[in-house]
């Protein structure tokens, strides 16, 4: 039922209730006033009767008793009139006579009684205030009641009219008095369908009407303000879960997904690997000598190159295929659908081929390598943690091949990374206990007489299951788990050392060449090791050679560049090794205090009958020679190529045309013989 029917309905009810509570007490009032007129009129009436009955009554005179009775009985509304001796027996009366008792108490007082539909009036008759007798008045009330009964009716049915009047006008009154109470209603509605906050109640008066229709206004707009901040809490909370998300799965430099995404979607493919139709490969990607671009040209460059290299293996996979940064410059690809080690081959080629072109950032072409290892699922393995073991061992199996190509995995190369993890074992207690070697190739003056100069030491492994190692079968180790910082630091110690027991023994000066890993230039205790090793040994600083790659100089940061001016204002003479190997501009040589430049054995090797190598010993020796720098030819092993070199104007040489590398004992003994001719 709406709201203006039950206003209505309540409206009549308490008007018919109370038109009937009005005419219950305008009955009761109009009864109680006729009543009381009633019996004033009788009483007055009985007064005069009895005063005018008194002296029939006093000389016993029943006529005139009785004619003074008559005036009563004019009135019709009188049934019986009595006249009581002083004794109570009734003297006259007239009408329907009754049973009528008299007493002593009625001759003393005068009463009106009112039962049923009689009202009596008792009278006492007096003669100078004493009573001689009592008269007795009975009329009938009925048409009292009559009265009554139609004052009542008359006053019931005007109050219901009233009422119906009243509900008439309230009827048509309330859509007028309702319309802001509808509007707002409607408004509500409009609000509860749509969820459109935006429109406002109308306030057309300042009643109560109005200040709900300002409340409601008020709540619309909390609510309207409300929906706001949560749309833009729930918005901002949206944001923050895809960057979440992005963050859990996505690599934030290379906008690839990272570890975690990428293992939980090999885990996936995993676990319905049996019932493939084809195989899964996994790659393990790393690029070399990512470090050195850090340390060169910074790590935002590193993050550009980064980028860009992620950028050339995604045009390389398919769509399906995932490629995914584990951390650092290290990356895997899934292949989802292969059909064999073939396809896999050729992927891996592909890779190698797009990264081969140098990338250009900041004015710097950078050409960065990758090694990469494979394992093809579920033939090697079906288990999460060996697909990643082993396509791991084989990345690293890339790395000590040279770098810069894909291999398989084997399971011959578990036992391969086996044997090396003892092997860094057993180097990191030949450290300790001594079973490292340094023995001394000699260098000679190129001339007439060729005279020892100094010598290059050269670290050895005296193993003691597998005899006398050479540098190249653990030094590449040492690289890789840091080994090579202690280690080289013994070598310049105990070539430093062994200088001054030369200098001693025979009376002049020979300098020690030591070689300067990037590693060992990457510490950043290199300089105070250095500084060390030549305070405890006392050699002069012009003794000391230390030969640094080709690669080092080419990849080196301004921190590096300033290390390596230090190390030369200390004295120390810093020699190029590998000269004519690196492939970058030899611009370089201008920011650096180079002392000497050493000829690489490959351009030594085929002399004298390689001509291009020929052309290029020629070449570095006329650049030393404009430099005013030594030029060292290193792997001379003939005659001819000494013969040659020397009249190119190369100054010094080694190689084992000269000797071999000796312990410290031999090196002594040629140091003893007479001049080489």
């Amino acid at each position: 039922m709406r709201l203006r029917y039950k206003l209505l309905l309540i409206n009549l009810l308490a008007m018919f209730l109370a038109a009937l509570v009005g005419a219950a007490a305008i009955s009761w009032w109009a009864w109680e006033g006729i009543r009381d007129q009633a019996e004033v009129d009788a009483m007055t009436r009985a007064r005069v009767v009895a005063d005018n009955a008194a002296a029939g009554l006093l000389f016993h005179d029943p006529k005139a008793v009785t004619e003074t009775l008559g005036a009563l009985q004019i009135d019709k509304r009188v049934l019986y009139v009595a006249v009581f001796d002083e004794q109570g027996k009734s003297f006259v009366q007239r009408g329907n006579a009754m049973s009528v008792g008299m007493s002593a108490e009625p001759l003393q007082s005068e009463r009106v009684i009112l039962a049923g539909d009689f009202l009596e009036v008792w009278m006492p008759i007096r003669i100078e205030q004493q009573p001689i007798g009592m008269l007795l008045v009975r009329e009938d009330v009925h048409t009292l009641r009559q009265r009554v009964i139609s004052l009542v009716g008359t006053v019931l049915m005007g109050m219901l009219l009233a009422a119906m009047l009243g509900g008439l006008i309230i009827y048509y009154l309330l859509p007028r008095l309702l319309a802001p109470l509808s509007k707002l209603s409607g408004l509500m509605q409009h609000l509860s369908r749509r969820g459109d906050y935006s429109h406002r109640a109308e306030i057309c008066a300042h009643d109560e009407v109005g200040e709900l229709a300002e409340s409601f206004n008020q709540m619309i707009q909390q609510i309207e303000d409300n929906n706001r901040a949560l749309s833009e809490e729930l918005r901002q909370r949206r944001e923050m879960e895809i960057k979440l998300d992005r963050l859990a799965h996505y690599d934030n430099v290379t906008q690839l997904t990272n570890r975690h995404y990428f293992e939980h979607r090999l885990r996936g493919l995993l676990q319905d690997i049996e019932e493939r139709q084809a195989g899964i490969a996994l790659l393990f990607l790393d690029l070399d000598n990512f470090k050195r671009v850090n340390d060169t040209y910074g790590h935002h460059v590193g993050d550009v190159l980064l980028r860009s290299v992620a950028d050339r293996m995604r045009s390389v996979i398919r769509i399906e295929d995932e490629i995914s940064r584990l951390g650092g410059d290290e990356f895997a690809v899934l292949l989802t659908e292969v059909g064999g080690r073939d396809e896999i081959g050729r992927v891996a080629q592909k890779f190698l081929e797009v990264l081969s072109h140098p990338v250009r950032i900041e004015g710097h072409d950078i050409l960065v390598g990758i090694s990469i290892g494979s394992v093809l699922l579920p033939e090697d393995t079906t288990e999460f943690g060996n697909a990643l073991r082993f396509a791991d061992v084989a990345m690293y199996d890339a790395k000590h091949r040279g770098k810069n190509n894909h291999q398989e995995f084997r399971q011959a190369l578990l036992a391969d990374q086996g044997q090396r993890l003892k092997l860094e074992g057993e180097l990191r207690q030949a450290l300790d206990e001594a079973e490292l070697e340094v023995y001394y190739q000699p260098i000679y003056i190129l001339g007439e007489t060729h005279t020892l100069v100094g010598a290059e030491a050269l670290v050895r492994w005296r193993h003691p299951e597998r005899g006398l190692l050479l540098p190249d079968e653990f030094i590449p180790l040492a690289e890789e788990n840091g080994l090579i910082v202690p280690l080289g630091e013994w070598v310049l110690r105990t070539a430093c050392h062994e200088a001054m027991v030369w200098r001693a023994e025979f009376g002049h000066p020979l300098f020690v060449s030591v070689n300067l890993s990037p590693r060992q230039l990457s510490d950043v205790h290199v300089l105070a090791r250095i500084r060390v090793a030549l305070k405890e040994s006392g050699l002069d600083p012009a003794l000391l050679d230390l030969e640094l790659t080709e690669s080092i100089l080419t990849n080196q940061s301004s921190e590096s560049i300033l290390i390596l001016r230090q190390i030369a204002e200390m004295g120390v003479q810093l020699v190029l090794d590998d000269f004519g190997t690196g492939y970058s501009s030899l611009a370089y040589l201008k920011h650096f205090p180079i002392a000497k430049l050493k000829i690489d054995r490959s351009f030594v090797t085929e002399l004298p009958d390689n001509l291009d190598d020929k052309s290029i010993c020629d070449a570095v020796i006329g650049l030393g020679r404009s430099l005013a720098v030594v030029v060292l030819a290193e792997g001379v092993e003939t005659q001819e190529q000494v013969d040659m070199l020397s009249g190119m104007g190369c100054q010094q040489a080694q190689g084992d045309f000269f000797s071999h590398p000796v312990p410290a004992d031999e090196f002594r003994q040629l140091v003893l013989l007479p001049t080489l001719r």
